[in-house]
């Protein structure tokens, strides 16, 4: 949206996932949205539905870490809207992130050019492992236990926001394109970014960065690791 100098870079993104940890899911998709467009991340609405039988504690968890996650990140929690409804089964977020970028900043999908190299932040695949983790925590699988809490804290160390790593890869190199990978994983963000692009690629599988945890767990799951969802 022209604002002027400025362009102000809309962005929605829900979370349908049961979590302790949604608030923060919520708040760093939606950033990540904003910072691959070259933007600088502002003001967050969120749209909350829970079922009837949703507690009060369920709610203020849920609450507080969309507060923490928000003051954590800079951003400024400006509105929403709550409600109670008997047409979900599980809790329901949607963020509506606002941010800034300068006219002559803005990055788009599209704007692959023939030469770039093509850059990953962190490990694929970070956000997607930490969600399987914590959905197999409590089955035997016969997966070391060190190696699910290490998943588990995937969401936070090395982390699913790329804001830091926008933020130097802007200040530092040229940046024709920027992709968040999520549904689908990086094979799907790559794909969505040549075609955006109307540009081939040539990937080296073996020089993608994946952590230990993600390859065992994968395995035991019989998942290919490139297509799990890869926020960070």
């Amino acid at each position: 949206i022209d604002i002027g100098d400025k362009y102000l870079l809309v962005k929605t993104d829900p979370i349908t996932f049961t979590s302790d940890n949604l608030g923060w899911y919520l708040v760093n998709v939606n950033i990540n949205d904003i910072c691959t467009m070259g933007g600088d991340p502002k003001w967050l609405l969120v749209t909350l539905l829970f079922n009837p039988q949703t507690t009060e504690k369920q709610i203020k968890v849920i609450f507080d870490g969309i507060r923490n996650s928000c003051k954590k990140m800079n951003i400024s929690l400006v509105g929403g809207h709550t409600e109670i409804t008997p047409q979900v089964n599980s809790p329901i977020a949607i963020g509506c992130l606002l941010g800034e970028v300068p006219k002559n900043q803005l990055i788009k999908t599209s704007g692959a050019k023939i030469g770039d190299d093509i850059l990953i932040t962190k490990f694929i695949g970070l956000e997607g492992t930490s969600i399987l983790a914590n959905d197999i925590k409590s089955k035997n699988l016969k997966i070391d236990n060190q190696i699910i809490d290490n998943a588990i804290h995937f969401l936070y160390n090395p982390g699913i926001s790329i804001l830091p790593e926008s933020k130097i890869a802007i200040n530092t190199i040229e940046v024709t394109s920027m992709h968040d990978p999520t549904e689908g994983g990086l094979i799907t963000g790559l794909e969505e970014l040549a075609l955006a692009s109307n540009k081939g690629m040539e990937i080296n599988y073996a020089k993608i960065p994946i952590k230990q945890e993600t390859s065992i767990i994968c395995k035991k799951l019989n998942l290919n690791p490139l297509g799990l969802i890869s926020s960070g």
